[in-house]
């Protein structure tokens, strides 16, 4: 029921709070997704997002961006991907959400609005059994991470 250490997605409940922000920005600018899953979930980590969340499956596809290999932790891979933008890209983010506490404080310190998912995502013996078809939305709040 593991993928690479990550559970299933048929297991996977997605963070409410995290899914309704990102409605209310649907179509108002561009959506990035980066994820330690391995690219070979593209396209299943791609419809379980569209169905979540109001984006076209189109648009999570092309906006999905995946660890490499040479990136140890999904923390160096966020801090790699960041310091690579432009000053220009970076400030045109209107915020990110993350579960990782750590990776919050690095986007906050960074300049990036920040919110951080509550409570942070499900370890691989927290997680339950889901319908086949559609994991049950888990309840959770966002909090502002200031730096």
């Amino acid at each position: 029921e593991y993928v690479n250490g990550y559970p299933a997605l048929n297991r996977c409940k997605p963070v409410t709070a995290s899914f309704r922000l990102l409605n209310t920005f649907s179509g108002k600018g561009e959506v990035i997704f980066l994820t330690g899953r391995p690219e070979e979930q593209k396209e299943e980590l791609t419809r379980w997002i569209s169905d979540f969340s109001m984006l076209p499956i189109g648009i999570v596809r092309k906006n999905m961006i995946f660890k490499s290999a040479a990136d140890r932790t999904l923390l160096e891979f966020k801090q790699r991907w960041l310091s690579e933008l432009d000053d220009s890209v970076r400030s045109r983010f209107a915020f990110v959400i993350d579960s990782d506490p750590d990776a919050s404080e690095m986007w906050a310190s960074s300049g990036v609005p920040a919110f951080q998912a509550f409570p942070p995502l499900l370890t691989t013996d927290q997680a339950e059994p889901a319908k086949p078809t559609k994991a049950t939305p888990r309840p959770a709040k966002l909090a502002l991470v200031k730096n």
